[in-house]
């Protein structure tokens, strides 16, 4: 099974609908492009050092060359 990051846009209902933006972890069928799964909740940066942070933010960076996710709720 393969992931990366990508832009989730997850719509929340108050009065009225608020979209919002959140990097998100999504995993993969086998096939590579049908979305099994993705984390509920967006993530944050993280490294264990400068540099692996670094190649976190670039890893997450790539979610904008990639469209938007559209969140669902079986995700919960």
């Amino acid at each position: 099974m393969s992931w990366n990051f990508r832009v989730v846009k997850r719509n929340y209902s108050r009065d009225v609908i608020l979209p919002t933006y959140q990097i998100h972890e999504v995993y993969y069928e086998e096939d590579g492009e049908t979305i099994r799964f993705c984390s509920s909740h967006g993530i944050d940066p993280f490294g264990e050092s400068y540099d692996e942070l670094k190649e976190n933010m670039h890893q997450m960076a790539e979610a904008f060359h990639k469209p938007v996710v559209e969140w669902k709720e079986e995700w919960e």
